[in-house]
């Protein structure tokens, strides 16, 4: 994961990666964030379908935030750089006590 905002949840990625590949296949994908702490900790878990992202703006904006990507042969125009957000979906928090609860989901997104 690139980064998260009250827009959503941003990647970045290759086309020649299996991950480009799959999601193209089938865009619905559910995310799992772990905090340690005591009890297991806490995870968030999103799901939700992605969409890819046009924006020559954001793509320069990853390229400048992740340096590693020019070690890759990449540049900020490169086709093979790819964008996608998890922008509207459910989430939920998780920890060892609230195992069996129902879970509150919560809707994110328009």
């Amino acid at each position: 994961m690139w980064f998260a905002d009250k827009t959503g949840f941003y990647f970045q990625t290759m086309t020649k990666k299996d991950i480009y590949r799959e999601i193209t296949k089938n865009p619905r994908v559910e995310l799992g964030f772990w905090k340690p702490g005591v009890g297991g900790g806490t995870v968030l878990r999103a799901a939700g379908s992605v969409e890819w992202l046009n924006d020559p703006a954001l793509k320069r904006r990853s390229f400048k935030e992740r340096p590693f990507l020019a070690d890759l042969g990449l540049t900020a125009e490169s086709p093979e750089l790819v964008l996608f957000r998890l922008r509207k979906g459910e989430a939920y928090v998780w920890t060892v006590a609230t195992n069996f609860a129902p879970k509150q989901k919560i809707r994110f997104g328009d």
